[in-house]
Formats: C-alpha cells, structure tokens, sequence
C-alpha cells in the first residue's frame, strides 16, 4: 500500500493516502510525513493531512496550523478538520499562544476553537497575548476572557495596565476597569482605581467612578467625595456626586 503514495498518477497516490488512513497503521506516518512536504498537488497534500489526523500524528498540528492560510482551499479546508480531529483542551495554551500569529485565518481558528472548549486554563495565556494584540482580535480575546474568567484574580486584569494614570491605551484601560468592579474589599483594586481617576481622558475618570460606586467602601466614597468637588470635568463631578447619592457616603 505505501508503494502506491509514491505514483506518478496523483489519483493513484490520492486513493493510496485515504487507505493507509482508513487502516489505522501508525508505522505509515513517516511516509505521509514525507508526502506532505514533497506534494506538491493540492488534492493529494489534502487527502495526507486528513490522514495524519487520522493516525493521530498530534505533532503535525504546527504545520496543520500554517496550512490555514495555504493558497489552496482543499489544502487550508483540511487542514481545519484535521485540528478539529486532533486538538483537545490540553492544547489550550498553544491555541492561546497562536493567536499573534500574523495570519487572521490561524487567529479566527484559535480563537473560535478556545471558545468551542471552554477551558479555563487557557486564561493565564490569553492574558498574556492582550498587549501584543490590536483591533478585531484582541476584542474578540477580550470577550472570550469576559466569556472564561471566574472573577477570582484582580491581579490578571490589574498587571495590564502598568501606568494607571498615563496610559495610552485607552480601549485596554476601559475594558480592565470594569472588570476591577467585581473585586471588592481588594486594596490593589483600591490602589489602581486612585490612580486611574487622575488620568485626563474623562471617559476613563468616568469609568473609574462608576467603578467605584459599585465597589463602594470607606475608600471608595472619600475619592468619589474628593472627584465630585475637585475634578476639572462637570461631567464627572456630576457623575460622581449622582454616584453618591445612590450609592450613599460612608459617615
């Protein structure tokens, strides 16, 4: 059987790959292995990716992951199903490390597969690839954390952000301090929330008060007291005076 992969006619080759795969003999991967990098017909190299998922040739995911964006759809088609075949939640953390890879079609992939698994412990990963990430992208990470995230770790959201009161990064910035809502009784959640209150773009000032309003605390209220008679926007003392009343002041 493994003398017919190695046919000068690719149907030949073809029907050869599809049957090592149906038979289900491991010592036939080296071959295919070999037919993947040398094939240069785009029905063939299809037929010996499917294969190896198959065989279970896990170690061949890296290369099934650059033939997302392969020129030829037969190729980049199977190469899909093939990862369906083979990735599991154990492979969360390589999934969350591929999403910086500079193609949108292994972003899409990754991002659609870690939400399809719903494994937590990818977390820690995703985390880490916000600040590399831009755009579409990192929005669509940033929904699937709020999708994951327990609401247990402050420091995940507050290790962003390493200059509260300066940072340019307003979308990062927006997005961290709602979440810091959820972390009451926190002093690290206190210390970043008095620092972002003092940045100029007034929709984080704002943010930061509503946050603190639901925090709420001694704290909370004497720096939403001070923002409703000092801040120079009206808006935000506005916003933080209307906080106050609803929230109440502590006394």
């Amino acid at each position: 059987m493994k003398k017919t992969i190695k046919d000068n006619d690719p149907m030949i080759r073809k029907y050869g790959v599809m049957a090592l795969g149906e038979l289900g003999d491991k010592s036939a991967i080296p071959d295919l292995k070999e037919l993947f990098k040398s094939d240069s017909t785009s029905e063939v190299k299809a037929e010996v990716i499917i294969s190896l998922a198959k065989l279970k040739a896990k170690e061949m995911m890296p290369e099934f992951i650059n033939s997302l964006y392969d020129s030829s759809k037969e190729v980049a088609d199977a190469s899909k199903k093939a990862l369906d075949m083979l990735i599991d939640a154990s492979d969360c953390s390589y999934l969350a490390a591929c999403i910086q890879n500079e193609h949108n079609e292994v972003r899409n992939y990754c991002i659609i597969t870690l939400t399809r698994l719903k494994n937590k412990d990818c977390l820690p990963d995703l985390f880490a690839t916000i600040k590399n990430i831009q755009g579409s992208t990192r929005l669509q990470v940033l929904g699937l954390i709020d999708s994951l995230d327990d609401g247990k770790n402050a420091f995940n959201f507050i290790s962003l952000v390493e200059k509260p009161s300066t940072s340019r990064d307003t979308e990062l910035q927006l997005w961290v301090i709602k979440h810091l809502s959820a972390f009451k009784n926190n002093q690290e959640t206190i210390d970043y929330l008095s620092q972002s209150i003092r940045h100029e773009n007034g929709d984080i000032r704002k943010e930061t008060v509503i946050t603190l309003g639901k925090i709420g605390g001694n704290k909370a209220f004497e720096i939403l007291r001070y923002v409703s008679n000092n801040d120079a926007s009206f808006s935000v003392k506005n916003l933080a005076r209307d906080v106050l009343e609803k929230g109440g002041s502590s006394k």
